[in-house]
């Protein structure tokens, strides 16, 4: 087969419209060749390009100049950890100001959305719904727990890209109705030290189930040593540590079994928890009354 010419330096680097590479005079067959995906109408991406942003960006050349990214895929774009169903999807989430017409096409999901100029940003050069509206937007897609998972990501201590006072701001003022329930109920179990999805939709079942008094990554030190507990009930001395898939290497796991016997002998009661445990919500929490009862 053979290898198609070089493409010019300017349509190599990003998506292009199809308008634009003929005004180039690059002929037919080029835009034909295997080294291209055809995502959206007249428009092209060179197939090195395989990131969600270059799938974005092409999805605007698709559309009017005035569409931006939102919903799913504006939450995608931010790094928020939605359920893999979202990432595996292959439209892309576009929407233009009301009253204009919703964009629509192969690959695209349009949407009319009426947004103030402070609900729009950037994110790797593309215009998108800020996060804070962005989050708005999802409340009438995802569970309580996976809105929650995806607010503790947004307002994380560390690199926050909202506060909860905005997320709370933006509930009053968005406009937004669909779903409007769910983020009410989703505001006040938003916690910045959250690390993970699966940290989060754990402390949601738990709180659901009226456990109160939860601490993410609650700090204690013991014998001049400092530990990071998952989840922890201070006042009752339970740590529930969640463990992940790196859990399963033989030296990590060593370094658990030393970590666990340094904070049972101390006085805690730990709670080991993985992602089938997350499958049967009510046996999960059963277990962790029976130990609080015990407690």
């Amino acid at each position: 087969m053979r290898t198609p010419r070089p493409l010019p330096t300017e349509l190599a680097a990003a998506p292009f419209r199809v308008a634009d590479a003929e005004r180039m005079a690059l002929p037919p067959a080029r835009l034909r060749a295997s080294d291209l995906a055809h995502p959206f109408h007249g428009v092209r991406l060179p197939a090195h390009l395989g990131e969600f942003a270059d799938r974005c960006r092409a999805a605007l050349l698709a559309v009017p100049d005035d569409a931006f990214v939102c919903g799913p895929s504006a939450a995608l774009l931010w790094g928020a950890p939605l359920d893999r169903r979202w990432e595996r999807r292959i439209e892309i989430d576009i929407a233009r100001p009301d009253p204009e017409r919703a964009p629509r096409g192969r690959g695209i999901a349009g949407r009319s959305l009426t947004v103030g100029d402070r609900e729009l940003a950037h994110r790797h050069g593309i215009r998108v719904t800020s996060p804070s509206r962005t989050w708005c937007d999802l409340g009438a897609l995802l569970s309580l727990a996976d809105l929650v998972a995806v607010g503790d990501y947004l307002v994380h201590w560390r690199l926050p890209l909202s506060t909860r006072d905005a997320l709370r701001h933006a509930v009053r003022t968005s406009g937004v109705r669909r779903g409007i329930r769910m983020l009410r109920a989703a505001l006040p179990l938003i916690d910045e030290r959250s690390e993970s999805r699966r940290e989060s939709i754990l402390r949601v079942l738990l709180s659901a189930a009226g456990i109160r008094g939860l601490s993410a990554n609650h700090e204690v030190v013991i014998r001049g040593r400092r530990f990071r507990i998952d989840l922890a009930l201070p006042d009752r001395m339970v740590a529930i540590e969640y463990q992940g898939e790196y859990h399963a290497d033989p030296a990590q796991r060593r370094r658990d079994m030393t970590r666990r016997q340094t904070l049972e002998s101390a006085g805690w009661f730990v709670i080991e928890l993985n992602s089938d445990d997350l499958r049967d919500a009510e046996e999960l929490v059963r277990r962790v009354l029976q130990v609080l009862a015990r407690r």
